[in-house]
């Protein structure tokens, strides 16, 4: 399931730094640059901007929430979106999110029980709609990265990073989810 992935590849990113304007593992992330990093990842394409974001994909009930989905912040009622974290799962424990914090880097909370993030809850939208082929083909890029043959294949052997095609490459090992990851590249 492609939501489990993306929130299993979410958490080797736990203890990151915070960093205002951070979109990268290398400088930190701040809360929308994380959920921009996680999902261009899958292929997933979602604004850098928290305010941006609040208004990509389908606004959803939060009680509705599942793993992946995107859940906003508000300090005040009248004032703009402050704040994004990641549906990390929705069960009888609670609704667990995972969020670069200002305070403490990237880290897990569970928003149900938070006397701080609780009231504060604005939206959740569900991003995670592409379609079946837009994920199948992300997919199939992650098998082509874990594969030998991909990796000792003539053409990929001649460049690295491996270029799988015009939107993805392999790049630096990830155990957790395969042994490549995939990120986009973008024509210029």
């Amino acid at each position: 399931e492609i939501r489990n992935d993306i929130v299993g590849f979410a958490k080797n990113y736990l203890g990151s730094r915070y960093r205002y304007a951070g979109r990268s593992p290398q400088t930190g992330f701040d809360c929308s640059g994380f959920t921009h990093f996680i999902m261009k990842t899958f292929g997933i394409s979602v604004s850098s901007s928290s305010v941006m974001q609040s208004t990509q994909g389908e606004l959803i009930k939060l009680k509705d929430v599942m793993p992946g989905d995107l859940v906003f912040f508000k300090r005040s009622s009248r004032g703009r979106i402050s704040h994004v974290g990641m549906v990390v799962s929705n069960d009888e424990n609670g609704i667990l999110m995972i969020h670069s914090s200002s305070s403490r880097g990237v880290v897990i909370d569970n928003l149900t029980h938070s006397a701080y993030w609780r009231p504060k809850v604005y939206a959740a939208r569900r991003i995670i709609n592409a379609g079946k082929q837009d994920i199948k083909q992300v997919l199939e890029a992650l098998a082509a990265c874990a594969t030998p043959e991909a990796s000792a294949s003539e053409e990929l052997a001649m460049t690295w990073p491996p270029i799988l095609d015009e939107r993805f490459m392999c790049v630096d090992p990830l155990p957790a989810i395969v042994p490549f990851r995939v990120v986009r590249t973008w024509r210029r």
